[in-house]
């Protein structure tokens, strides 16, 4: 099959065309958009691209369009699923708002794929120790969920960033005929850059956002208090005085049931609550994301869980 229709060979009146028709394949219409963006040397729109394409491999760096409020459950065996909700609103932010890094062609699939309107969507490991040292789960799995209309909303943004963009190349005389790009349509591209790239921001241009890069340096052993305050110190930046607080609330609850059953104790679980809303409110220095996870990570490690 022809990339290009005869009848029209410009690459950006073809582009228009196709993210203007509900019905075209999103994945084609991105490969060659990435055309443009090669041909005209837009690292931004090239970053965008792939990350649509591919998937985005880190959740900080997903464009808004990719956040996805969910609803949380326990999955009861006998009655079902059970809405559930978290005190904290920072923690419940958290856990409802859901960056969506899978590839369009994936989230096509889970559309077509589901059953009742509705997707779920997983839970780490850390999150599900976090939410069982936040709530009383009666063992029963946490389960989150989104309405798979959420999918459509994603599929429409795509397509119509590509539309606005390739408007604001014609409107500019950018054209790409047979291919190509004239000198005076890529000096004109430098210019409109600068405006389509701002009114992008954080789709078009730089998307990564991430304030902490966990390389796993530092091993956190079985009960050995030191290896995690140096985890803590050294990956997190969490303050002496934080860590000081955390030995306390350690020793506080040597002696709870909740820590030899595998679960946080009051006094730790107290807090990672307050070391959440720190990073919340700014006074940390870490997102909340990275907040919560990697310390439930971190202290199951320590615990031996």
């Amino acid at each position: 099959m022809a990339i290009f229709s005869k009848k029209n060979t410009s690459l950006i009146a073809e582009i228009q065309s196709l993210a203007a028709n509900n019905r075209s394949n999103l994945s084609d219409l991105l490969r060659k958009c990435l055309i443009v963006s090669k041909k005209l040397k837009l690292k931004g729109f090239e970053e965008w691209i792939y990350g649509e394409l591919e998937g985005y491999p880190d959740p900080a760096s997903v464009p808004t369009y990719r956040m996805v409020r969910c609803t949380m459950h326990l999955h009861n065996p006998v009655n079902g699923l059970i809405p559930f909700s978290i005190k904290d609103p920072q923690l419940e932010t958290y856990f409802t708002s859901v960056p969506i890094v899978q590839s369009l062609s994936s989230l096509e699939s889970l559309r077509d794929k589901h059953v009742d309107g509705y997707l779920t969507l997983p839970l780490s490991g850390e999150d599900i120790a976090l939410i069982n040292s936040l709530i009383n789960t009666h063992g029963m799995p946490s389960v989150r969920r989104a309405g798979v209309s959420n999918v459509d909303s994603i599929l429409d943004a795509v397509r119509n960033n590509i539309l606005k963009l390739a408007l604001d190349f014609e409107e500019a005389g950018i054209k790409g005929e047979n291919m190509s790009f004239t000198a005076d349509e890529k000096k004109q591209v430098t210019e409109l850059q600068n405006v389509s790239i701002e009114n992008f921001q954080g789709i078009l241009g730089p998307v990564t956002n991430s304030t902490v890069t966990q390389n796993n340096a530092i091993e956190i052993k079985k009960q050995d208090f030191e290896s995690l305050a140096a985890y803590l110190k050294t990956e997190l930046n969490v303050g002496y005085g934080d860590i000081s607080t955390l030995k306390a609330a350690i020793d506080a609850d040597q002696n709870e049931q909740k820590a030899v059953k595998g679960e946080f104790g009051p006094k730790v679980s107290e807090w990672i609550g307050t070391m959440v809303t720190k990073a919340a409110s700014g006074a940390w220095g870490v997102s909340i994301a990275t907040a919560g996870g990697f310390l439930a990570n971190a202290l199951t490690k320590f615990y031996g869980f």
